[in-house]
């Protein structure tokens, strides 16, 4: 008798936590708490030191802040027409505070995932017991941070983190809608869909990538929606939504990009808007993408495993895809066997139209990613919501709610135990996050810098005087091969060609070969052995300036 009152109290508990005055309280603990705890760990795991960082993520929002673009041309290759928007926190925070708080601050950022996953968990999880559903949501938003890229990329200048809650929010949202309405269709949820859609649309504003998201939200609504009629309006209310949401993040940037390069997406999808400044093709990083059938259909096993792929994606193992992807095999075949045959299963009719969205949104998604681009951190919205994705399949596949309790966190906890992060370049925290030394030119203003070698160096320039002007060349973007030129190299060469001041090539010593080499077209040679010294604590070799002229 003592036992079951005690476990009525702790019901009466745990009920009263998530449905009673005190449940906005205990979801802004667990924000505050993964904040707290993301942020915390960004300190542990060092500063930011990718490739990235140092070409454009910290160049790309002081250009932005301090009328660059218009000075220097194509000075981080082809990043620099990314949208640099979503990179002016992180400036922002290694410009204005000490380092280690700068990590946390990013961090915690980052960690408001985990309060947007578990609010989203909770809602998905209503009608479990009130102990299971807290524990249940906890374990989910614990798990979903704990995930390879998500760890890999925490506190750091990449804008995947950064923009997950983004996507989550507006998952959460469309949830929500769903189960207050009945259907994302209902005239009552269209101010769910409004919602939602800017959201997708802002997010594939900062980062076009997160295009995906938003295609595979809106296949979900229309999916999960009742009549054909109302299907297509919700659909079509929320990619308008989408499209709005959009323009608020990327409107300027294309505004400014259409002025000055002919194409509002500038230099992508150039097949499309046949901008004379690039080569009429569309730029795309293929590397990662499954050149066969069976490499496409066994892609998210290898992430179970250090392999070729993963060594090229920086040494990381996760096993929550290939699980997601056996057991939504799993309840597809359940679904089909229900349909035609008319067996089902108390678990099975569970499974809804919010369930029905989830399932949609994260295969169509994934589906496209692995299609288009195949690079790990363009998904961190689907590792974050991974964990859900399994407990709400394993609701509708496992009978009897104590053994799909244990089933599920027997699953979390294999995933835990085998997940292994992505082996992000970081280094111990210093005195200053970017630590950079320039020299002072005697005549800023006539000063010429050329960035060769398709190396990212970009990060230096705002640490040279503001009227010396930069451009890039031999690189991703820019190159001065007569065979391989647009109209942004033959301006870049213009650039150089008609300069009167001081030229520099900035490069280490073991590139200024290839450099010169590279730009034998444009006749720069070597004008003096002297060289100046820039300081960086970034690089294993010294970076400095060469002094070149144009022959």
């Amino acid at each position: 008798m003592r036992a079951k009152s005690r476990n009525k109290q702790w019901e009466s508990f745990f009920s009263a936590l998530v449905t009673g005055r005190r449940k906005h309280v205990v979801q802004i603990v667990v924000f505050i708490a993964g904040s707290i705890a993301c942020g915390a760990y960004s300190v542990r795991l060092g500063a930011f030191n990718t490739w990235d960082m140092r070409n454009y993520q910290f160049y790309s929002p002081y250009a932005l802040l301090n009328g660059r673009f218009d000075l220097d041309y194509a000075a981080a290759q082809i990043q620099t027409f990314l949208n640099p928007l979503p990179f002016v926190p992180f400036y922002a925070a290694v410009t204005h505070l000490k380092p280690v708080v700068a990590g946390f601050v990013m961090g915690g950022m980052h960690g408001l995932a985990a309060g947007l996953v578990f609010l989203i968990a909770l809602t998905l999880f209503s009608s479990a017991a009130p102990l299971a559903r807290v524990l249940l949501s906890l374990s989910c938003a614990a798990l979903g941070i704990y995930g390879p890229t998500f760890i890999g990329m925490l506190g750091g200048s990449g804008n995947d983190n950064l923009l997950s809650p983004f996507v989550l929010a507006a998952v959460y949202v469309l949830i929500r809608g769903i189960m207050a309405h009945g259907a994302p269709d209902a005239r009552a949820a269209r101010k769910t869909l409004l919602i939602s859609g800017l959201l997708f649309g802002a997010a594939a504003g900062m980062k076009l990538v997160c295009i995906m998201f938003l295609l595979g939200s809106g296949i979900a609504i229309f999916v999960a929606g009742r009549e054909l009629r109302s299907r297509l309006t919700a659909t079509a209310f929320f990619v308008v939504a989408g499209v709005v949401g959009f323009v608020l993040t990327r409107g300027y940037w294309m505004a400014f990009l259409w002025s000055k390069y002919d194409s509002p997406l500038f230099p992508f999808y150039n097949t499309i808007f046949d901008s004379p400044y690039y080569y009429l093709k569309d730029f795309a990083d293929v590397r990662f993408i499954p050149k066969t059938l069976s490499g496409a259909l066994s892609l998210p096993f290898h992430f179970a495993t250090d392999n070729y792929f993963t060594d090229m994606s920086h040494h990381f193992r996760d096993i929550r895809y290939p699980i997601v992807y056996v057991l939504i095999l799993l309840l597809l075949i359940a679904l089909a066997t229900k349909r035609f045959r008319g067996r089902s299963t108390p678990a099975l009719s569970s499974f809804g139209r919010v369930e029905t969205f989830l399932i949609v949104f994260f295969a169509v998604s994934y589906v496209i990613w692995q299609a288009k681009f195949a690079i790990m951190r363009y998904i961190v919205p689907l590792e974050l919501l991974a964990p859900i994705v399994i407990a709400v399949v394993m609701r509708s596949l496992v009978p009897g709610r104590s053994l799909r309790l244990t089933v599920t966190f027997a699953v979390f906890v294999v995933v835990a135990v085998v997940m292994r992060p992505r082996d992000v370049p970081r280094q111990d925290w210093s005195s200053a996050y970017i630590d950079v030394q320039a020299p002072q030119l005697e005549d800023p203003s006539n000063t010429l810098i050329i960035i060769a070698n398709n190396r990212p160096w970009a990060y230096v320039i705002p640490f040279f005087q503001p009227e010396v002007n930069f451009v890039g060349l031999c690189n991703n973007f820019g190159r001065p091969d007569p065979g391989s030129q647009h109209r942004a190299t033959d301006e870049m060469e213009a650039l150089v060609r008609s300069h009167r001041g001081q030229i520099y090539l900035l490069s280490n010593a073991s590139g200024f070969d290839n450099a010169l080499q590279c730009l034998q077209p444009l006749n720069i040679v070597q004008a003096s052995e002297e060289c100046l010294i820039v300081s960086s604590g970034h690089e294993r070799e010294l970076l400095c300036l060469l002094p070149v002229e144009v022959r």
